[in-house]
């Protein structure tokens, strides 16, 4: 699972500014943050040579949420399609006439589809963005293995 979801989701800062920078602002909704507050300032940090999302943003990139194309009230996402009405998730008073909102906000985990790899919990610990790397290739450790070879000089 882990293989295809680093393959379908990348986990690298420039992947995750492109989707992050298109999300529309999202201070009106309800939000469950799932990562620590150090965590989402590395993300952030690692985000901003790319683009300035806030962190509500960052998160739902992070997690594979992207906007549709239809309205920019639904985010769904890359991998198993699972559409979310931000609507759902307002964190204005419901009026006398208004749907029932969802008390707990939106979860960018439980949100996905049952056999998303993106919905697993805890997929994340680990991940480079979240430990204040910037995720890039240049992050990549290389095995002494290979670098002893003649082939690859610096």
């Amino acid at each position: 699972m882990t293989k295809l979801r680093n393959t379908l989701h990348t986990p690298i800062a420039s992947n995750i500014a492109s989707l992050a920078s298109t999300l529309p602002s999202l201070d009106h909704i309800s939000f469950q943050t799932r990562l620590s507050e150090k965590q989402i300032a590395n993300l952030t940090f690692a985000l901003s040579r790319y683009s300035t999302p806030s962190p509500t943003q960052a998160e739902l990139a992070f997690f594979g949420w992207s906007p549709h194309a239809l309205s920019e009230e639904i985010v769904q996402c890359r991998i198993c399609q699972r559409r979310v009405g931000l609507w759902a998730f307002s964190s204005q008073t419901a009026g006398p006439g208004d749907v029932e909102r969802r008390a707990n906000g939106l979860d960018p985990v439980a949100e996905h589809l049952t056999w998303c790899p993106l919905g697993i919990e805890g997929w994340w610990d680990g991940c480079a963005l979240l430990k204040g790397g910037r995720g890039s290739i240049g992050d990549l450790t290389v095995s002494t293995a290979v670098k002893r070879r003649k082939w690859i000089k610096a």
